[in-house]
């Protein structure tokens, strides 16, 4: 069942997901608070690892283990059997609170999911994405864990589920999930952006790159997150340029992962003619949704062209520099405000 999404200052997102499940709460309990049970409802879980002694309860810390995305470390920090738990942590890559909650019911128990999550680092430019995608994500857990516990009571007590359907419930989810991993796209994409379809070779700023002033620093002067690329390309600035201006989803793309960023749509292989003109104010579309977009800030031909977010908290500047008669350094650096806690 679908809860809506909040979003907090500081890059915090708060989503939920409800299922109301036949069985009692105890037993509901007790099988969704133990992460050991984590991989035979969460898809993503390959493996939990229990890093202390002690039942299930307060103190309790664990290793999971995923598919495409660092693994995580999380802790026990509530437990009051059977109604409530939390679970606190992260990974290099995102912090999180897992908290479910159990209400009973005359005929049913009524799970309740949330998790607050927070973007570590450059992912953080895309927590619309990482919210949305782990939004869907909590959902099918729900219904994952409400298929697991009535497919096991009806095994055990009654007329038996075919087991057809408990195989065809978790590839149907696993179907869903796999072509748009977005954790795994969005680290590749975040780690080299746009200039690796360019060059395989390192996108390591060189002495004097990473804290150097470029275009469009004074967008946010107070920014707390700096993160800069760069890389030497064959070939001239004005040459370099029309690729630049025609970025944006559904435009040209974003030159990367475009199951993630560019709604399934290839990015363009040739320079877009009818792209071409920019200035301050044009649009640059993050997603496929309307409100997920950058505003074209600065635009220096040739040079610097520097989007940001409509609220003035980040900013991401491309810088072109040359470096001889034959090529170019190509500087990215995305600034970004912070508040709440500290980025990894």
């Amino acid at each position: 069942m679908k809860r809506p999404v909040t979003a907090l200052p500081g890059g915090v997102a708060v989503i939920e997901a409800e299922a109301d499940i036949r069985r009692p709460a105890e037993e509901v309990f007790d099988y969704a608070c133990d992460p050991a049970n984590e991989p035979g409802w969460n898809i993503r879980a390959k493996r939990i690892q229990k890093l202390n002694g002690g039942p299930v309860g307060m103190g309790v810390r664990y290793r999971v283990e995923f598919t495409q995305a660092p693994a995580a470390i999380s802790e026990c920090v509530r437990f009051e059997r059977p109604r409530l738990w939390e679970h606190a942590g992260g990974s290099k890559i995102i912090s999180s609170v897992f908290s479910g909650q159990v209400v009973p019911r005359r005929e049913h128990s009524h799970l309740l999911l949330r998790m607050q999550i927070r973007p570590r680092g450059p992912l953080r430019l895309l927590l619309p994405l990482v919210r949305r995608r782990m939004q869907r994500e909590l959902e099918r857990d729900a219904v994952m864990i409400k298929d697991r516990l009535e497919c096991t009571a009806q095994t055990a007590t009654g007329p038996k589920r075919p087991q057809r359907v408990r195989k065809m419930t978790r590839e149907k989810a696993a179907a869903d999930f796999l072509p748009r991993a977005l954790v795994g796209d969005a680290l590749r994409l975040l780690g080299v952006p746009v200039t690796y379809p360019v060059s395989r070779r390192p996108v390591r700023p060189r002495a004097g790159e990473t804290m150097r002033s470029l275009p469009g620093d004074g967008l946010v002067a107070d920014a707390r997150i700096r993160w800069n690329h760069a890389i030497t390309i064959r070939a001239h600035p004005a040459d370099i340029w029309p690729w630049l201006v025609q970025m944006g989803c559904r435009r040209a793309g974003w030159y990367s992962y475009d199951g993630l960023d560019n709604g399934g749509l290839p990015s363009a292989e040739q320079i877009v003619p009818e792209l071409q003109r920019v200035q301050a104010g044009d649009i640059f579309p993050m997603t496929p949704r309307a409100q997920d977009r950058f505003v074209v800030r600065v635009v220096e031909p040739d040079r610097a062209l520097v989007p940001g977010d409509d609220a003035g908290q980040m900013s991401w500047a491309f810088v072109l520099e040359p470096v001889d008669e034959t090529s170019t350094r190509l500087i990215t650096c995305s600034r970004e405000r912070s508040t709440g806690w500290p980025s990894g």
